[in-house]
């Protein structure tokens, strides 16, 4: 069952145009998942780009899907990381 999540996983994504896939929103802020290659130097097994927004402050990132557990895994310039659930995910049109 995992593995046929991941690959629709990794379907959906391979066939959205460059930009954002993902979207989860809470009260005080939200991450969107995007497609693009992740751009933090220092980051090499998280190969796309995440964005954080909390409050008026934006926090470059990275992500991947993790089948095993079901859950996005993100990491962010702050040095903080993110487990997010994969039933918090919402695509950008269901928002």
């Amino acid at each position: 069952m995992r593995a046929i999540l991941f690959l629709l996983l990794a379907a959906w994504i391979s066939f959205a145009h460059a930009g954002v896939v993902a979207v989860v929103e809470a009260v005080d802020g939200s991450v969107t998942l995007t497609n693009e290659p992740c751009e933090l130097p220092a980051v090499a097994n998280l190969p796309y780009m995440a964005i954080w927004k909390e409050g008026d402050k934006t926090y470059s990132g990275c992500w991947e899907f993790n089948p095993e557990y079901g859950v996005v895994v993100s990491y962010f310039e702050d040095r903080k990381f993110a487990l997010i659930p994969q039933n918090l995910l919402r695509k950008p049109t269901e928002l």
